[in-house]
């Protein structure tokens, strides 16, 4: 993922193209020391194909998105451990946490 890899660990989990241009990744980094410390999923687009990627990080402590979900243009899900999902209907601009019966979804526990 450029040069953002070099600077700390990360293990991509998913990496879904839309096109030849718009993908979507899942990573799991750790990464930063003190006040700067991340340790969790970082949610990266990209609009060019790869050349440059934007990441968002998700600093929800203790859960890691491993899944994304497409269903249509604008609208996406991602999912991971433990129960975690959630979607936005705007491209990513922003998203909103989803509550679901686990009990559907075992392998969310």
């Amino acid at each position: 993922m450029g040069s953002a890899a070099d600077k700390y660990k990360q293990q991509n989990n998913e990496i879904i193209f839309l096109d030849d241009y718009r993908a979507w990744a899942l990573a799991w980094a750790d990464a930063g020391a003190g006040d700067n410390a991340f340790y969790g999923t970082e949610i990266l687009t990209t609009t060019n194909g790869g050349q440059i990627w934007n990441v968002e990080q998700y600093r929800e402590e203790n859960v890691f998105l491993r899944g994304i979900y497409f269903f249509g243009y604008a609208e996406r899900i991602v999912g991971g451990v433990p129960g975690q999902f959630l979607m936005t209907t705007d491209g990513g601009l922003t998203w909103n946490l989803q509550i679901l019966i686990l009990e559907y979804f075992h392998i969310f526990q």
